[in-house]
């Protein structure tokens, strides 16, 4: 797999999961002081409607890049929280396998670091459980 192929899959495991509720997506910087945007706490963002494949320039898929348009890939904040347990994640062990068979560098530290994001980043209400969670992902490593 090239790192390429990762972000297309690392964009739609994001998407996904934000759709069903179990991510929750931090809005870019830029956004988050954007007049526009309801930074109230407690609200979060809409998710995304899935579209077909044929409109993917719309406004859609704005937040989540297929492709990688430039070099400055590994230096995007792909910021998130979890809102329920690691392994209710859809695709979680998709993003396992990748991680344990990549032969690509690239690709393995990208879904080693995705892997750790999705242990270790719980919203407020799942914080008590960060122990729980941690164990997990040690345990699913030995």
């Amino acid at each position: 797999m090239t790192p390429e192929g990762f972000s297309c899959i690392f964009s739609f495991f994001l998407l996904l999961n934000q759709n069903e509720k179990k991510i929750y997506k931090l809005l870019p910087q830029s956004l988050e002081t954007s007049s526009s945007v309801n930074t109230t706490v407690g609200q979060y963002p809409p998710a995304p409607k899935m579209t077909s494949f044929s409109n993917t320039s719309g406004g859609q898929y704005q937040n989540y890049s297929f492709t990688n348009k430039n070099n400055s890939s590994d230096n995007e904040d792909h910021g998130f929280h979890i809102m329920v347990a690691p392994w209710d994640l859809l695709g979680i062990e998709g993003i396992w396998q990748i991680a344990l068979n990549a032969q690509n560098h690239d690709v393995a530290n990208k879904s080693i670091a995705l892997l750790i994001r999705c242990y270790t980043s719980p919203t407020f209400e799942l914080e008590p459980r960060l122990t729980e969670f941690e164990d997990a992902f040690l345990n699913h490593c030995i």
